[in-house]
């Protein structure tokens, strides 16, 4: 009888990692949350929750990770596999494919976070079909996969959207939380910087307060940048600040103000469809992580 293959999954987040085990195709079996602490606390629970899953459910077969970055992912750079200059305390510099290469004697898989969700929607979420995808995530970061003719965009490094400069808003005075660029994208629009800029949480923030419309006018900005240097056939948007109900209408409604007709008539006319949510909710991280995990093994069988 043969054995059902398995494979393992971690989407690695700046506040927690998801971590999974699943069949293929990104069929979740079980999942497992642990806090983003220092490395040294948090890896070997990963090892540890990976080992008892495989003595429950059988031998894992390859491992899929979809990393907070930024992350060495040029396969001819000396530091491949590498976590680069991250304000996260103790991760920077850690490679995960040297780790996990001892950790775990499968094939390991790398990606971003961003883009192993993005893996996940084109295969089975809001993506299906379509060929020029970005997708961003707006949670403690914020971060993009950029998908051109079916292949994730991938140069000496990877996109780094959060990080772009941004215009203020002209009543805007926030100095930005950024640790590199204070007044970024990521440092005005971030679920650390809604708290701070707030004093409070997004999930917390009243559908009506005035910290959407001016979250809005960030993240449209952020779509009519995508629109014109990428022209995706459709920008996705996840994570927990971007799942807020009420935010989504007003991106579309401000996206179509500041982009002011340059780009072509179908992203006007058909906005709503231009401009989504993640379908695949806060699984298309760890769904990716799986799709990686399939792939690698496939690719070493």
């Amino acid at each position: 009888m043969t054995t059902p293959l398995l494979f393992a999954g971690i989407e690695a987040g700046g506040t927690k990692f998801n971590c999974v085990i699943g069949k293929p195709g990104g069929d979740i079996v079980h999942q497992q949350q642990f806090s983003t602490a220092q490395p040294s606390e948090t890896l070997p629970l990963i090892q540890s929750y990976f080992l008892q899953q495989s003595q429950k459910y059988g031998p894992i077969s390859a491992l899929g990770i979809g990393s907070f970055g930024p992350v060495q992912l040029d396969k001819h750079a000396p530091d491949y596999g590498a976590i680069l200059d991250t304000p996260k305390p103790g991760w920077q510099g850690l490679n995960w494919l040297a780790y996990w290469s001892k950790a775990l004697p499968i094939p390991v898989a790398l990606q971003t976070d961003v883009n192993a969700a993005l893996i996940a929607e084109h295969s089975q979420g809001t993506g299906m079909g379509l060929r020029h995808l970005v997708y961003v995530t707006v949670g403690t970061g914020i971060g993009a996969g950029v998908m051109v003719n079916g292949e994730i965009l991938q140069g000496a490094s990877h996109p780094e959207l959060g990080h772009v400069a941004v215009k203020r808003r002209s009543d805007d005075t926030f100095a930005g939380v950024c640790p590199f660029h204070q007044d970024c994208l990521e440092g005005l629009a971030s679920g650390p910087a809604l708290t701070q800029r707030w004093m409070m949480p997004a999930q917390q923030l009243p559908a009506m307060h005035p910290a959407w419309d001016l979250q809005a006018y960030y993240l449209a900005q952020m779509c009519v940048n995508i629109t014109l240097c990428y022209g995706p056939e459709r920008i996705i948007l996840g994570g927990g600040v971007a799942a807020q109900g009420q935010l989504l209408p007003l991106i579309r409604q401000k996206f179509v103000q500041q982009i002011n007709g340059y780009c072509r008539k179908d992203i006007i006319q058909a906005v709503d469809t231009y401009i989504q949510r993640s379908s695949l909710g806060g699984n298309a991280g760890q769904i990716g992580s799986l799709l990686l995990a399939e792939a690698a093994f496939l690719q070493r069988s």
